[in-house]
């Protein structure tokens, strides 16, 4: 591995270039397309993919859906607000980041929608541990009193512009079109944002899970990319896509999610139906096993999403690209345009 210093994740992106809706139609979004062997950048747009790769490339697609993860609370004793992100449920409790203007205690009830509260447990490593009372799973009540879990940087930049769009808008727009896995996340594979039926029905597909956790969005603080602890993501690979991945010619990762579930497999590769958690962190130096390109949106500074795609590109030259990406205007992040990395021999 690289010994990569996070400073040369750094980068600045104007606020006018953030998107905080996307592309319509979904596939009409803009797409660089970066020929790995260093020949001439193209621009396109992503309903130009049939023309752009082969007719028998695989587009390896993460089937998760999101979680209406947001949530607004009143404290039940004050009726201060407490705002907050749902992470994950393990044995009827919830771990919750919760963001309140006053101090916040165990046994603190928060009063919710319709008769539900939430009471706090104990402080968690992140967040809080928290019942839902009455008892409730994740997925019924957050679709009943949830919102979407947009990235703070596009409820940011909607505020300073003035902009307002329906929740039931972004429940649409951020869930992919093809997404039938379990509601565990709570953010979008945001690069299959882009994809449409009619794409998808040109091309081979494989499908892979992983469960989009609030870490993906957390910025590398440490001063080297390597002591960062990076978090820890379920997925899950079924039987079909692992028997089918030593015979595809080019696998296509649809997204950093998606690729690094591909990257996460055991060798040799299970015979059975594969579940685990990943903590795999990708920077450049990474010998890639099972994912020959990717499609994948422009990320924010300081991350390690953008460290994963600069192990295709090599540091200098994501920060080249990206700089161009500005110039010719592209939108960035979740809602943004994308980006695709292919091999020299590309269509």
């Amino acid at each position: 591995m690289t010994d990569l210093r996070t400073e040369e994740l750094d980068f600045v992106i104007p606020d006018s270039c953030i998107a905080t809706q996307p592309a319509s139609p979904r596939d009409s979004a803009r797409l660089m397309v970066v020929p790995l062997d260093g020949s001439a950048v193209q621009h396109r747009v992503v309903r130009d993919l049939p023309d752009i790769l082969f007719p028998n490339d695989t587009l390896v697609l993460n089937h998760t859906r999101v979680l209406p993860a947001r949530f607004h609370t009143t404290r039940h004793d004050s009726g201060g607000g407490v705002e907050g992100l749902f992470l994950q449920e393990v044995n009827g409790r919830w771990q919750c980041f919760l963001k309140a203007g006053g101090r916040l205690t165990p046994g603190l009830k928060l009063d919710w929608f319709e008769g539900q509260h939430l009471v706090l447990d104990e402080p968690a490593d992140e967040g809080w541990w928290v019942r839902p009372e009455p008892a409730g799973s994740p997925e019924g009540l957050l679709a009943a009193g949830g919102a979407t879990p947009l990235p703070p940087y596009i409820r940011k930049a909607r505020k300073d512009r003035a902009e307002s769009f329906a929740d039931a808008t972004d429940r649409d727009w951020y869930q992919t079109v093809f997404g039938d896995g379990r509601a565990a996340s709570v953010a979008a594979p945001t690069a299959s944002l882009h994809l449409t039926p009619e794409l998808l029905q040109q091309f081979n597909t494989l499908r892979v899970e992983l469960e989009v956790g609030a870490g993906t969005f957390k910025p590398v603080t440490t001063d080297r990319l390597a002591d960062h602890p990076m978090h820890t993501e379920r997925c899950h690979v079924p039987r079909a896509t692992l028997e089918a991945l030593p015979q595809a010619t080019r696998r296509i990762a649809v997204g950093t999610t998606a690729l690094r579930t591909l990257e996460s497999l055991p060798s040799p590769l299970p015979t059975e139906d594969w579940s685990a958690e990943t903590d795999l962190l990708i920077m450049p130096g990474h010998t890639f096993r099972w994912a020959d390109g990717l499609l994948t949106n422009f990320h924010l500074a300081r991350s390690t999403l953008l460290a994963l795609v600069a192990s295709f590109t090599g540091i200098d030259r994501l920060r080249a690209l990206y700089d161009e990406a500005v110039q010719e205007g592209y939108r960035f992040h979740s809602y943004g345009d994308a980006m695709l990395l292919l091999p020299g021999d590309h269509a």
